[in-house]
């Protein structure tokens, strides 16, 4: 890891495995990877919920309440060859993951707790799980927004530009900022949102980040949705912008 752990969390090892984590939670996570040799294994094997994204993550219960663990997985083409492997070049993606999540939730930023960040190291590259604290009641953007009916979109989205917002204001510039990283709890007339993903994302100790770029990305995904979905109401997008002005 590049840097301290943030504050609460050590280092430990089990096997090849790097686990950063609380120590309260360690010895749950060293029996996981034990016993099925990954915590991913683990969480695969217990009956619960499944999410599905890029690639399935669980939803098991742990100690202090339910955790969501998931596998890294490439993206693009690369995918069809290396799935989830990354080469050991640099600071390993959910130790990045954890420090970034850690700061970003320091300045005001809502986004789940990282639980535990565990690498596997295997020659000249490594695999990775990470595990979160469960956003209870929550749903994406996507799902709220077209898949759920009577929902109130306008305070959502309206909570989607102000997360923009914070995060820039909190100098965390989110590399992939779309529709499916946004979680939205209490979708009523004060719904809250989550940004999750944030292992390829920077930290600027000085200065804002760009809000514009975080915006332009966001943008991008919601056309995408509304090409393969169909058009929203043009009044969500006056209240995301209204949300990023403030």
């Amino acid at each position: 890891m590049n840097g301290p752990l943030p504050a609460g969390y050590e280092m430990f090892v089990v096997g090849t495995a790097a686990v950063a984590t609380q120590p309260s939670y360690f010895s749950f996570v060293r029996d996981a990877i034990l016993r099925f040799g990954d915590l991913y294994g683990s969480a695969a094997a217990q009956p619960g919920i499944e999410l599905r994204g890029r690639g399935t993550a669980y939803v098991i219960e742990a100690p202090g309440g339910r955790w969501v663990v998931r596998r890294y997985f490439r993206g693009g083409q690369v995918a069809r060859l290396v799935k989830d492997r990354y080469l050991r070049v640099g600071e390993p993606r959910p130790f990045r993951e954890l420090r970034v999540s850690a700061t970003a939730r320091s300045r005001g930023v809502a986004t789940p707790e990282v639980t535990a960040a565990v690498v596997y190291a295997s020659g000249p590259a490594y695999r990775a799980d990470l595990a979160t604290r469960f956003v209870a009641d929550s749903v994406d953007l996507v799902a709220l927004t077209f898949d759920t009916p009577g929902a109130k979109l306008a305070p959502a989205w309206r909570a989607t530009g102000e997360l923009i917002r914070r995060l820039a204001a909190a100098g965390i510039q989110h590399a992939d900022l779309n529709m499916k990283n946004v979680l939205i709890t209490e979708a009523g007339d004060q719904p809250r949102a989550w940004v999750l993903d944030l292992d390829r994302a920077e930290v600027r100790e000085k200065g804002r980040a760009d809000a514009e770029v975080m915006f332009a990305r966001l943008k991008r995904s919601i056309a995408k949705w509304e090409r393969l979905r169909g058009p929203v109401d043009p009044a969500l997008h006056i209240e995301l912008a209204r949300g990023l002005r403030g």
